[in-house]
């Protein structure tokens, strides 16, 4: 079975260091994606992170380069199995900042539930896919609260 993989955008009316500095570090990453987090985010570095409705995380950075991508592997502490790897790109444009997010689940994890949620797996997100409540476009949209002015749109 082939990955699952979604993709979300959102551009923001933000210079593209004022998001990189929401992307970047940890206390950016805090605001926006978690409710808290205890992570150096650089190659190699491991931290655990609590959502906003309390679920936590462990996470792995993997990729980073300062001012254009983040990528990071995530899990439910009680659950290793629904393992996903994220990548998060800052690209400024005429018109602002695009953050792209990308996120793949284990292709065995998504297996192991397709028979029951087979209607999950062309959806919105991968944490649809595992039940989660913070799926990519409420985590832009606080994002976009944080940085950017004007109201914006996520899109696929």
């Amino acid at each position: 079975m082939l990955p699952l993989t979604v993709t979300r955008s959102v551009h923001l009316d933000a210079p593209a260091d004022v998001v990189w500095d929401a992307i970047g570090d940890a206390r950016g990453l805090e605001r926006w994606l978690a409710g808290e987090i205890d992570l150096d985010p650089q190659p190699g570095e491991a931290g655990t992170l609590v959502e906003l409705d309390g679920t936590r995380r462990r996470i792995v950075v993997t990729d980073r380069h300062e001012g254009e991508r983040l990528g990071f592997v995530w899990w439910h502490e009680d659950d290793p199995a629904e393992a996903s790897a994220v990548l998060i790109e800052v690209g400024a444009n005429e018109e602002g900042t695009t953050v792209t997010v990308t996120e793949t689940a284990d292709p065995v994890a998504v297996a192991s539930i397709a028979s029951a949620r087979s209607a999950l797996l062309s959806a919105a997100t991968v944490d649809d896919v595992f039940g989660g409540s913070q799926p990519w476009e409420a985590r832009l949209h606080r994002l976009a609260g944080i940085v950017s002015p004007v109201p914006v749109a996520v899109g696929a």
